[in-house]
């Protein structure tokens, strides 16, 4: 540490990063992302570290170096099918899949064998296999219904907007009876965010404690059926947390700011979408449709980094009426 405190400016770390690759040869990229994927997990589970600002430091420069030598231009869009990828892969595949997880190989493999399924990846020539993946389906629609990082050293490194990008050109050439480019995404922070709102405002009805208030507000939604996932108020509510729900003026849900800022709509909340025990603590069962329609993709990006507007479908607006 004491070595690389000296160095001053980006240019002089991006050198050091650099030769500390090539003593590790052909392995010297993957050392680097395993050490920032090390530093990470140093500072979630001893955050109180004397040297944690320190370290701080050297895991966000070392991210900035990561971006450069993992930009578009060095990446490979790859096709993962069951019958022409290495097995190596498909494991990875399987263990970094964040949305709709799988419990063994047979699964993915059900997944893959799909003709109306594609799997792709994003890979660098100097990293063992790492994913980044997305699906689709036939006819008029494609659906990318998942997509997650095997690295956990990337995390921060913006492959995802030019994977969906990527995948998205490759469709349209492959199929090009496509209109529409959706998503089907979860809304990770709808049901955290619903429980404080009720926590809050049980707490003003009964002038209560908030403790009070809170096991109950869990209470009622770990009651919540999934054949009650559908009612106009949940939905109502979900409108009004994607919407009107910010934080500094971006919006509140994390998987939410991913898409708007790579330029996407916010289309479409469909209920019972995922009842399965995460799917329900999640979001009470819904998911989102988010919209790419490529012509409005650099619009629909200004509009919400340098304006901070959502674009947004009318039928979802109207829940706000």
């Amino acid at each position: 540490m004491a070595v690389y405190s000296s160095l001053a400016g980006p240019q002089q770390q991006l050198t050091f990063f650099t030769l500390l690759a090539r003593e590790f040869g052909v392995q010297g990229i993957a050392f680097l992302v395993r050490l920032r994927s090390d530093l990470l997990q140093l500072l979630r589970e001893q955050p109180g570290l004397p040297q944690a600002a320190a370290l701080r430091a050297l895991s966000q420069d070392l991210r900035s170096a990561l971006a450069r030598w993992f930009s578009v231009g060095l990446l490979q869009l790859q096709r993962i099918t069951w019958e022409d990828t290495p097995g190596q892969l498909l494991e990875r595949v399987m263990a970094a899949e964040a949305v709709h997880r799988m419990q063994h190989l047979g699964q993915l493999k059900r997944r893959l064998q799909q003709s109306d399924r594609r799997v792709f990846a994003f890979l660098h020539p100097s990293m063992p296999p790492g994913l980044d993946n997305s699906s689709s389906g036939p006819g008029s629609v494609a659906c990318f219904y998942s997509i997650s990082s095997g690295q956990p050293g990337l995390s921060g490194v913006d492959l995802g907007n030019f994977l969906i990008k990527k995948a998205a050109q490759q469709l349209l050439a492959e199929l090009p009876q496509l209109q529409h480019l959706v998503t089907l995404s979860p809304i990770p922070g709808f049901r955290a965010w619903l429980i404080t709102k009720l926590q809050a405002a049980a707490a003003a009805a009964a002038g209560g404690s908030s403790g009070a208030a809170s096991n109950s507000a869990g209470q009622e939604l770990q009651l919540l059926k999934p054949h009650e996932a559908d009612t106009p108020v949940l939905l109502r509510l979900c409108g009004r947390y994607l919407l009107a729900e910010t934080r500094r003026g971006w919006a509140l849900d994390p998987v939410q700011h991913f898409h708007l800022k790579n330029g996407a709509w916010l289309w479409r909340i469909n209920t019972r979408a995922d009842l399965s025990a995460a799917g329900l603590e999640r979001s009470c069962g819904l998911m989102v449709n988010y919209k790419y329609v490529l012509a409005d993709v650099t619009a629909n990006n200004r509009a919400y980094l340098v304006d901070q507007r959502i674009a947004a479908a009318a039928e979802l607006r109207r829940l706000l009426d």
